[in-house]
């Protein structure tokens, strides 16, 4: 009889366990699909092959914005790439991403990344080790992908794209909304 109980104590609380898991474990398996899921952007495949997929889309740009993805170029260290959404600009060479899978089959919110790119042009970052509490090694990347209208996008960066030279920042003016639902502020 004892065996009994303790059977069906085991095996409630795994179920309680097994209630209390996230209902989107992929979301958190895989950036790609993280980023998406929060954007609402029309973008599939490996997370570094969607700077390519993105032109015609979807602006593209080397500013940071809320709202807007960095994509991580496919290294040694990250095969597919990395894709990641802005939620902060902290400065011209700071922002804060949320992004899945930086720590495997997680999803970190507010990680710092820092511009390390020679240019200041956000082509090599830096992401916050949680763990050290310093920066990692330098990752290339390409830049930003905008999935707002530019005239949804933070009034910071509307100032900032409006003095900077066409070639820097690559924005159709009449690119239509492609969020499913309004960046959030957290």
């Amino acid at each position: 009889m004892r065996s009994g109980a303790i059977s069906r104590v085991l095996c409630g609380a795994f179920l309680t366990i097994i209630l209390a898991l996230p209902n989107k474990p992929t979301a958190a398996a895989n950036c790609a699909l993280y980023v998406r899921a929060e954007t609402g952007v029309a973008l599939y495949g490996v997370a570094g092959g969607w700077w390519n997929q993105a032109e015609g889309l979807y602006g593209r740009g080397h500013l940071p914005a809320v709202g807007a993805i960095l994509v991580f170029r496919s290294t040694r260290h990250m095969r597919s790439g990395h894709v990641a959404l802005v939620t902060k600009v902290v400065s011209e060479r700071e922002i804060l991403v949320d992004h899945a899978n930086w720590y495997h089959g997680t999803v970190s919110r507010g990680m710092p990344v820092i511009d390390t790119s020679p240019a200041n042009d956000w082509t090599s970052v830096a992401v916050l080790e949680v763990r050290s509490g310093k920066y990692g090694r330098d990752n290339p990347s390409f830049g930003f992908i905008y999935p707002l209208a530019p005239t949804a996008l933070q009034p910071e960066f509307i100032e900032v794209a409006a003095a900077t030279e066409s070639a820097d920042l690559d924005i159709p003016v009449t690119q239509p909304m492609r969020y499913r639902k309004a960046h959030r502020n957290r």
